[in-house]
């Protein structure tokens, strides 16, 4: 959601001419806008957070890599092995499937759906107007 969020930014601000984004050309010649490269930024974090929250102890560990393969007893040679790095994380994701057909799932989405439209309805309401006068 986050990463919509930014890509919404740059795709606003490309619509101005004057963005550098819009030509390779520019961009190599003038650089991105302060907002531009704060949005690149954030972009970039979000992007690296996310494929670290895949790579497993890859990320987490120095020796992690060890993980995902075996040594080749004729040659000593390291040997990766994908399904090994793959197999937790479909794992996960069938335990994520059944969740979320579960009661206590369902539950706990509408418990932050009415959540949110209680929170809306005091943020809209007369109360919340009158203190935002008040305080303002």
């Amino acid at each position: 959601h986050d990463l919509l969020h930014y890509q919404t930014k740059l795709l606003e601000s490309m619509k101005n001419k004057s963005c550098a984004l819009n030509s390779f050309r520019e961009f190599f010649q003038r650089g991105a806008s302060p907002q531009e490269t704060s949005a690149l930024h954030a972009m970039q974090l979000l992007i690296r957070r996310h494929l670290r929250s895949l790579s497993g102890a890859l990320s987490k560990k120095s020796d992690g890599w060890k993980q995902y393969g075996e040594r080749d007893k004729t040659t000593n040679e390291f040997a990766y092995y994908p399904y090994k790095f793959i197999a937790p994380l479909q794992a996960q994701l069938q335990f994520l499937e059944m969740m979320a057909h579960t009661q206590l799932f369902v539950g706990f989405v509408e418990e932050q759906k009415d959540s949110f439209i209680g929170r809306s309805v005091l943020l809209e309401g007369a109360e919340a107007l009158f203190i935002a006068n008040w305080v303002y």
